[in-house]
């Protein structure tokens, strides 16, 4: 009987599968559907509501001849992450007690387990993270600009109607007095819900918008005019970055994303720009895509992600491979919108 190794494909996936990660905001509540391709390529519906009405006929004519919404088919390649993390042999030395027999002891075999398992899941966290920028770039304009090494830069455009992405100026922006911003979020939702047929059921403040908001004395008045506090409800899932503000007009909950990154040049930005509300439908089109793992001890599979791990000499390295072909696809693009507030 052939022995599994430790480290072999199926073990690793059985270890990351049980590994526990945080919710990410935009990416799990806006991209919620996931849909793995068998190719390196993947084809989406981009779907446009035509928004047409019935038609009346008398009752002894031929039924009329209907025709059905608009529907673009458009083919993108996914992105590759790959990244790799290293445990040296050393590293097992160094974390085993003074005077432990490295060689014979079954605890050092265990060590190199344990780190390992910490190397899958700080790779798996930070493309979690890296999904959830792409989320945020979507939703900011209707696209993204992948760059890497080794490739020109690209951009993924999923077309958000300008109409969707206001911009507030002068005595309009939220840090005046003479600002409405009730009134401009109804409004923004009335545009994007015309535009697509949802109406926007989560709001998402950056940080200052979300300052902005709940100090102005437009917003103070209408909370001491129903003389209550605004609660929030639960549309949204807990998530890390996630501060809850309440619910609006009944049909939306309110949160701010104030989680933030380090980008490739180690400065630390805002997923949700600090002056803008993000709004959206989770109801809406959209699609967690994955194009097919290109690799032969993946068999080429479908699947989110994958992992392996193998040795190399001189020195002496196990390395732990993990990755995946991410896509997100805002297909239903009229059902977002933008307010920048100052």
């Amino acid at each position: 009987m052939v022995q599994q190794s430790l480290f072999d494909t199926i073990s690793l996936k059985q270890v990351a599968v049980n590994l526990n990660f945080p919710e990410t905001i935009l990416r799990d509540n806006f991209f919620s559907k996931k849909e793995t391709f068998d190719t390196k390529d993947v084809q989406l519906d981009v779907k446009t509501e035509e928004k047409l009405l019935s038609n009346f006929v008398h009752t002894d004519a031929r039924a009329h001849e209907a025709s059905r919404d608009a529907v673009e088919k458009k083919t993108f390649t996914p992105p590759t992450v790959k990244e790799t993390l290293n445990t040296k042999a050393s590293d097992i030395v160094a974390n085993a007690a003074l005077g432990e027999p490295i060689g014979i002891d079954p605890d050092a075999k265990q060590k190199s387990i344990d780190l390992i398992t910490e190397d899958m899941f700080t790779l798996r966290n930070r493309n979690d993270r890296l999904l959830e920028w792409m989320a945020a770039e979507l939703m900011t304009d209707g696209s993204v600009t992948i760059s890497g090494e080794g490739f020109a830069d690209y951009d993924l455009d999923f077309g958000m109607p300008a109409g969707n992405q206001v911009v507030l100026a002068g005595a309009a922006q939220w840090d005046q007095s003479t600002a409405t911003p009730l009134r401009d979020l109804r409004n923004l939702s009335t545009t994007v819900s015309q535009a697509s047929g949802l109406m926007p059921n989560v709001f998402v403040f950056g940080k200052n918008a979300m300052n902005l908001f709940l100090e102005h004395a437009d917003v103070l008045a209408y909370l001491d005019s129903r003389r209550a506090i605004v609660i929030a409800v639960e549309t949204v899932r807990p998530s890390r970055g996630l501060v809850n503000i309440g619910n609006f007009d009944a049909h939306a909950t309110m949160i701010a994303h104030v989680d933030n990154y380090k980008d490739s040049a180690g400065s630390m930005q805002q997923f949700v720009n600090e002056d803008m509300v993000l709004v959206g439908s989770t109801d809406a089109a959209t699609l967690q895509a994955y194009g097919a793992i290109q690799d032969y001890e993946a068999n080429f599979a479908r699947s989110e992600w994958f992992f392996k791990s193998f040795l190399k000499d001189n020195p002496s390295v196990r390395k732990l491979l993990f990755q995946s072909h991410p896509l997100l696809a805002l297909t239903q693009s009229a059902a977002f919108g933008t307010l920048t507030v100052a």
